[in-house]
């Protein structure tokens, strides 16, 4: 398990359980989804004030989760194996 993870060498664990919800409606921001995306049940990504935005990619108007970089990062190499 990652370290940032397990709350070892990495932020502390309390900062890496979700993220709060964002108000980014800024149309400046450059949104991306996966290539691998062919079903359109997915999430799209974007950088944005020095935090990670997601957000649902059938819901663009929704919510959008903000999360600090370190977060996404383990929770990339998480998912990654």
């Amino acid at each position: 398990m990652h370290a940032a993870l397990m709350g070892g060498n990495g932020p502390n664990l309390s900062s890496l359980i979700g993220g709060r919800v964002a108000d980014f409606d800024e149309p400046h921001i450059a949104w991306r989804t996966s290539t691998a995306t062919d079903s359109g049940n997915c999430v799209e990504v974007a950088v944005a004030s020095g935090s990670v935005l997601v957000r649902d990619s059938r819901n663009r108007s929704g919510a959008v989760l903000q999360f600090p970089p370190a977060t996404w990062s383990a929770f990339l190499a998480q998912t990654r194996g």
